[in-house]
């Protein structure tokens, strides 16, 4: 997982009830050199956060991921094609810890590919959008089930009422798993599926099983 994807607290939440689900679908790895990233652009978006809140943040991620050390970026480099050489990094630890995929926000790492280019790749780039669209096209009980994961979560630490989850993963770059949990949410508050389809209908954006 690329640094973009650990430093949003929505994106973690969700890959968090996703990953603790009953359903086990994936599992996440990340490595120091990302940890180091997130951690530098934490303290500079938050100079004044302590040393506990910087090591509360690192705990946190080290809880949802595997981390990998063992990868070699010099040998990585020969096969790398994408278009910053700072990320040379995960491309190595995708590659030398068999990832199938790779998880990152960063549009812009593989956008000079071509089709087949990108097929020729070990693995396959995704962003958290995608990610997440693709676990709830896979299993909608993993989907309720993160829901659920969060509506328990949030209703404890915000007894007043829980935060807008459809904005937030709307405003961390996942418009449409937002749409989903907004369904998924609908679902839960008893309407039915044919009264959902008809206030929530779903777009060519989604897969054709989605949209049955």
């Amino acid at each position: 997982m690329d640094a973009n994807i650990l430093y949003s607290r929505t994106i973690r939440d969700w890959l968090f009830a996703l990953s603790t689900s009953k359903i086990q679908m994936f599992d996440l790895f990340s490595s120091e050199d990302v940890f180091a990233e997130v951690v530098y652009h934490y303290r500079r978006s938050n100079p004044k956060r302590s040393g506990d809140e910087v090591n509360g943040l690192v705990n946190q991620i080290r809880e949802l991921v595997h981390v990998v050390d063992h990868y070699d970026c010099e040998r990585a480099q020969a096969d790398y094609m994408g278009a910053d050489s700072n990320d040379l990094h995960l491309h190595a630890a995708a590659v030398d810890n068999d990832c199938s995929v790779l998880l990152t926000n960063d549009r812009k790492l593989y956008a000079s590919l071509v089709e087949s280019q990108l097929d020729g790749l070990p693995y396959s780039v995704c962003t958290a959008d995608d990610f997440f669209c693709d676990l709830a096209e896979s299993s909608a009980v993993l989907l309720d089930q993160a829901v659920t994961c969060e509506l328990q979560y949030w209703s404890k630490k915000c007894p007043d009422g829980v935060p807008d989850f459809a904005d937030r993963l709307t405003r961390a770059e996942c418009p449409r798993f937002a749409y989903l949990v907004k369904r998924a949410l609908t679902r839960k508050s008893g309407l039915s599926p044919v009264d959902i389809s008809k206030q929530f209908p779903l777009g060519e954006e989604y897969s054709n099983h989605e949209r049955i």
